[in-house]
């Protein structure tokens, strides 16, 4: 179903239940005071009846017989009847009066008062005492007037419940339809978007109502849909052109070895040269496909408990044995007086490979080949990794981060291929940390990177299990 016709049919169903029940409470109010109100008038009348019968001493049964059928009725085809103290009938103006139970005649007594109500007539009973003796006089009729009344009260609210419930559904049709019109005509823009034109937007709306809320926020989800584009497309282009260079090399290598017959050495040495070069493609793809897992599935990477002292140890001894000539220090700053002072909730082998990229870096790009790291743990952790190598020019601080990116100064220091630092970040960013640069050309540069702490509380639950 249409949010239009759901819009017409919620209100016509929410106005008609309204004017329903509008309507019902009049004609139960209307109802409820016709029968007091009847009730009322058969009780005056039972006090009159009952003050003619037995005050006038001086009027015969006949008179008052002959009284009561020429007197004006103020209640049309009443029934009158008179019981004595021992509940029989001595009086009734109709040859066959209605028969009621002593049970209704008691309850006179009892209550001085007594009213039912039968399908044909309603009955209105008093007690009325007349030297000594307590007598019954109860009226009955039908209330044709008030019956009348309420019949056409039905009708007419029927008549106006039916015409005004059209009413609401043909309105409600109307303002659906004009305040879903600028909706329909954002549709048909929006379908006019694909891939190809991302760069078309959403005309700004005059009212800044909810329909232009939803414009502005449309707009600048294609201004990030836009950009995602551009990145996916410099991406695709930056990791072709840095794998097809390695593969030419590879071939030329490959081509030149081929040209003309060489000696076992010449032969070792273009091996070796192409195993240097297939070794740096494989590194580059394992970095490109690390990247995009990280990327793509940040929620379902697993999480454990992870020391962050042990796990430097760790990646600077798998740096040391990889690059023999690298040397790293370590520092230990202040340290919280907590259960586990530098345990941070996170992936081990992400966390890994964030630090050793950064110490690989900091060591490839100093000239001897050190770099220096910090490990402080107060409200968060914070590891600092620095070095004294070349430093990065200002201008490239602000797209370090940026895949393939490399500072103007880094190409002739070492080779690489703009991955390692994009990667950092995305790592750093899955755990809920920062990182942030600080560099001086030709002084050196300094990574800092804040992790949160785990929850004390969790680290000794798991510890325990």
């Amino acid at each position: 179903m249409q949010l239009r016709s759901r819009i017409i049919l919620l209100f016509s169903l929410s106005v008609a239940a309204v004017l329903l029940v509008f309507s019902t409470s009049v004609y139960v109010s209307f109802a409820l005071f016709r029968k007091h109100e009847f009730r009322d008038r058969l009780r005056a009348q039972a006090y009159a009846v009952a003050a003619l019968f037995f005050d006038a001493d001086e009027m015969d049964l006949n008179r008052f017989q002959y009284t009561d059928k020429n007197r004006l009725p103020d209640i049309r085809d009443e029934t009158i009847q008179v019981y004595d103290k021992e509940l029989r009938l001595i009086y009734s103006n109709v040859t066959h009066p209605p028969e009621l139970s002593d049970v209704f005649l008691n309850t006179i007594r009892a209550r001085h008062d007594g009213y039912l109500v039968r399908a044909d007539a309603e009955f209105l009973g008093i007690s009325y005492p007349y030297h000594g003796q307590e007598y019954r006089v109860v009226l009955s009729a039908y209330d044709h007037y008030g019956f009348s009344k309420l019949n056409y009260l039905a009708e007419a609210l029927g008549f106006a419940w039916v015409i005004c419930a059209s009413a609401a559904a043909l309105l409600s049709w109307y303002f659906a339809r004009s305040a879903l019109r600028p909706l329909h005509k954002m549709a048909d823009q929006a379908e006019r978007i694909s891939g190809r034109n991302l760069n078309l937007r959403l005309p700004p709306r005059e009212r800044s109502d909810e329909l232009g809320q939803l414009t502005v926020t449309f707009n600048h989800m294609l201004d990030r849909l836009e950009e995602a584009f551009r990145a996916q497309r410099d991406f695709v282009a930056h990791a072709s052109h840095e794998i097809r260079t390695p593969l030419s090399l590879l071939n030329s290598q490959i081509e030149i070895a081929l040209l003309k017959d060489r000696t076992s050495d010449e032969y070792r040495q273009a091996l070796e040269q192409m195993h240097q070069d297939v070794r740096g493609l494989t590194s580059l793809t394992n970095s490109l496909l690390t990247l995009t897992k990280v990327s793509a599935e940040a929620i379902s990477v697993p999480f454990t408990m992870v020391e962050i002292d042990d796990l430097l140890w760790q990646t600077r001894h798998e740096l040391v044995q990889k690059h023999p000539e690298y040397s790293v220090s370590m520092t230990f700053g202040e340290i919280a007086e907590r259960d586990a002072p530098s345990t941070v909730q996170g992936n081990e082998a992400l966390l890994r490979s964030a630090f050793l990229n950064l110490m690989e870096n900091a060591c490839k790009y100093s000239a001897d080949h050190r770099c220096h790291l910090f490990l402080r743990a107060d409200r968060v952790l914070e590891v600092r990794v620095q070095d004294h190598g070349i430093g990065i020019p200002t201008n490239d601080l602000a797209h370090l981060f940026k895949p393939f990116f490399r500072a103007s100064n880094a190409q002739p220091a070492a080779r690489g291929h703009g991955i390692g630092l994009a990667l950092v970040q995305k790592i750093i960013d899955l755990h809920g940390g920062s990182i942030a640069v600080n560099s001086t050309l030709g002084q050196g540069t300094t990574f800092t990177v804040l992790l949160p702490l785990a929850d004390v509380a969790v680290v000794m639950a798991e510890g325990e299990e």
